[in-house]
């Protein structure tokens, strides 16, 4: 059987990169499919913030059975090891504005959910030989804020293990597909960088080229593993 991706963005400008260099049948509801004879892409356009993205990604996963979920998109660096245009395969998720300390949790814990969300290693690995580089792997951060200089909390750096990254979704998609017991990856490029005066200027004039990479990491990726599971298979 031919392995069955789905793919989930924020943002029409997300899809957009996605198929930048791929022609897919665009069904007009915000969900795309392209298909070959090795493997088959469902895209989703789940919208921006949390509950957007938990919910139309849960309403489509009713009516498909996918094999992997991959988010694709941007996010602000919160550190000097990851930089503007650059690319995070995240290792794990966390929320950042989820607290229930008051209930014994650690910040970012949701109630009877751990509090990092673990991706697909094997995905991780496969982007890391990515041959056009810039790739970093680590924690991102999710929660329903545009993180500027101005709001950027120094308890992220207290509260949780390294974090290289911030956007508004990508824990919601981890969650999802943690619910669900399919494996996930988070690639998103680096639009802007969070410790900067005017991030959100930048954010706007790279939005476009980290849309555009972090599409193509994900199709070498999504490549890359289906021509090694054809190898395995050949072998055994």
């Amino acid at each position: 059987m031919k392995k069955t991706f789905l793919v989930v963005t924020a943002m029409p400008e997300e899809i957009e990169g996605l198929f930048s260099e791929v022609k897919p049948i665009d069904f007009g509801n915000g969900s795309y499919l392209y298909e070959n004879k090795d493997f088959s892409v469902h895209a989703l356009l789940g919208g921006i913030g949390k509950v957007s993205m938990a919910y139309r990604l849960g309403k489509f996963l009713a009516g498909i059975s996918a094999d992997e979920i991959i988010n694709v998109g941007v996010a602000g660096t919160l550190s000097p090891k990851l930089k503007p245009l650059e690319t995070l395969l995240a290792t794990k998720c966390a929320y950042h504005d989820v607290d229930l300390t008051a209930f014994g949790y650690p910040v970012g814990q949701m109630s009877k959910e751990p509090l990092y969300f673990e991706a697909d290693k094997e995905g991780i690995k496969i982007g890391e030989t990515y041959p056009g580089g810039g790739i970093k792997t680590g924690l991102i951060l999710s929660g329903d804020q545009f993180i500027t200089k101005k709001n950027l909390p120094s308890s992220f750096y207290e509260d949780f293990e390294d974090p290289l990254a911030c956007d508004m979704e990508s824990a919601a998609v981890a969650q999802v597909a943690h619910e669900e017991g399919v494996p996930f990856l988070i690639i998103r490029s680096i639009s802007d960088d969070t410790s900067s005066q005017d991030n959100k200027t930048d954010y706007e004039k790279r939005l476009k080229e980290a849309c555009k990479k972090a599409g193509k990491i994900a199709w070498y990726i999504l490549r890359q593993e289906v021509k090694e599971e054809k190898s395995k298979k050949t072998v055994a």
